[in-house]
């Protein structure tokens, strides 16, 4: 019988957490608007908070690139004021691309020291 309670316990304890980390991804929204052209690939960063209270955020763009000259990396970091029920660019990116590049973006929201919200893109 008390491994009845246990499992039961356990039970409701991993629901709750799940549910809390579900909760906590649908309060931040990051996504990355990538916009190539001949030469250059734009990023623009973005976040929208959905929570009813202003926050204070961090965040880290990374880019990185493989061609035929070697691997190279550039990244972007900062806090930002996001209002309620807003959303902002966080970072603007260029990057020069040639046709053999391929590039791996990525880009993370933090809270209070914890991750809140991500978006990543392979290009092409």
């Amino acid at each position: 019988m008390k491994w009845q309670g246990l499992l039961r316990s356990l039970v409701i304890g991993v629901g709750v957490l799940v549910f809390s980390t579900l909760a906590q991804a649908q309060e931040y929204k990051a996504w990355l608007e990538i916009e190539a052209d001949n030469s250059h690939l734009k990023i623009k960063a973005c976040c929208r908070n959905n929570t009813s209270e202003d926050s204070v955020l961090r965040y880290n763009l990374r880019a990185q690139k493989r061609g035929e000259a070697g691997r190279t990396a550039s990244s972007q970091s900062g806090s930002v004021e996001l209002r309620r029920r807003s959303e902002k660019c966080l970072s603007k990116l260029g990057l020069g691309v040639s046709l053999k590049d391929e590039y791996e973006i990525k880009l993370e929201v933090y809270k209070d020291g914890k991750i809140v919200a991500e978006d990543s893109v392979s290009y092409p």
